[in-house]
């Protein structure tokens, strides 16, 4: 197998398209709104991207965002939805957070004070953070993809997770780890120094703890752009192999390949996020270039209907979407579907509707909804997934079952 080539238009296209849409969710901030629950606003339904779509971690959020987009042309093109009377388009309003948890405060209100309780987002540990009592104040119904411990509760129950979190995939992944490298008995976990990178690096930690193994966790500051001295802290550990659990993809291509520079020839790999792709380019493209490497395969770009998603959205948008976009496709799906089967725009009716919703996606397929052991609330998406490994630059997918607890 190999990766499918990404383009770099996205950010542009993006970034043109906030300007547009900022114009017109301020024309449209009268009526009902999202909140109201009883029509469409200004004859849309207006769904609010709260994503980081600039930054170290816009490979994500470009990507969730090219995720919203497709499913609404999917409603959009089969009529819109019925709210009411109304025959109603989707509109995506988007709000750059940048990744951090100030933009995506003040995002949140932006968008709350346009009328849109209907949010796609957030994406990092700690924007969820910095949003989460403003959307319960507000009855906003949110849509997050992180990995933040914190992230959903039966106390916020219009919070929603759009695919599996660590407290899922984690153990799995982890004991698929010890039987494909058996030798390994010493891990370092590498994360940035913020909220969502020790989220991920304590379930990591706990998992190899569990399974024998000697884990470690080492932390870098934000912002770093000279990764010398922390290779160097790094391999005095002697590690036999790096985790990069949540590590941005930029920042993962860095530290790849000064290891593989600095003479690591062990695995390196990423039981976090699917970024894989992004790392690929960051890499200039060849995955050779990983050396060993393991990771979390939310998704098999082979699987026919997942390459047939890749080819529709290229055809429609003219450029392929990054590999994370397939991954939380059904949550989008859902989200949309709840929005007509609730036949309202109030997030309470949205989200109790969407609760009740089966998981079985057209391109990932079956799946269930999760989280009530770790989380205490069933509101987390889980489908199956891989055990990815690269060698040479061959892939090879193992399936995995998720933990559905």
């Amino acid at each position: 197998m190999s990766v499918r080539p990404l383009h770099a238009r996205r950010t542009a296209v993006i970034a043109s398209t906030i300007l547009a849409l900022s114009g017109l969710a301020a024309c449209g901030g009268g009526g009902s709104g999202s909140g109201g629950g009883g029509a469409c606003q200004d004859g849309k339904v207006k769904i609010g991207a709260l994503l980081p779509l600039s930054g170290p971690a816009a490979a994500f959020g470009v990507g969730l965002r090219q995720t919203i987009e497709f499913a609404a042309g999917e409603v959009n093109d089969a009529g819109g939805i019925a709210v009411g009377d109304e025959k109603c388009k989707v509109e995506i309003v988007d709000y750059d957070t940048k990744g951090t948890a100030e933009q995506a405060s003040t995002g949140i209100n932006k968008l709350i004070s346009q009328g849109t309780k209907l949010i796609w987002g957030p994406n990092l540990s700690q924007e969820v953070t910095a949003v989460q009592q403003i959307a319960v104040r507000n009855k906003v119904l949110l849509m997050q993809a992180s990995f933040s411990q914190q992230g959903l509760s039966k106390d916020m129950p219009l919070v929603f997770a759009t695919s599996t979190t660590p407290s899922g995939f984690s153990g799995p992944m982890v004991k698929w780890f010890t039987e494909t490298y058996p030798d390994v008995k010493k891990v370092t976990v590498v994360i940035p120094d913020n909220q969502g990178g020790k989220d991920t690096a304590k379930i990591n930690d706990e998992e190899y703890q569990k399974a024998g193994i000697d884990a470690t966790v080492s932390t870098f500051a934000e912002g770093t752009s000279d990764f010398a001295p922390f290779i160097d802290r790094l391999l005095r550990d002697d590690p036999g192999a790096v985790d990069l659990a949540s590590t941005p993809p930029g920042d993962a291509g860095v530290i790849i390949k000064q290891l593989r520079q600095a003479g690591f020839d062990g695995p390196v790999g990423r039981i976090g996020g699917e970024a894989t792709s992004a790392i690929v380019k960051a890499l200039g493209g060849d995955p050779k270039a990983l050396g060993d490497f393991f990771y979390y395969a939310a998704i098999n770009t082979e699987k026919p209907s997942v390459q047939e998603y890749f080819k529709t959205f290229e055809e429609k948008y003219g450029e392929e979407p990054l590999a994370v976009s397939a991954q939380v496709l059904p949550g989008a799906r859902l989200m949309l579907k709840a929005i007509d089967e609730a036949d309202s725009l109030d997030p309470t009716k949205v989200a109790k509707a969407l609760e009740k919703l089966p998981i079985d996606d057209p391109t990932q397929g079956k799946g269930v909804w999760g989280g009530k052991e770790f989380y205490g609330i069933n509101h987390e998406i889980i489908v199956g997934f891989y055990g990815g490994r690269y060698q040479n630059g061959e892939l090879t997918l193992t399936p995995i079952t998720a933990t559905t607890e």
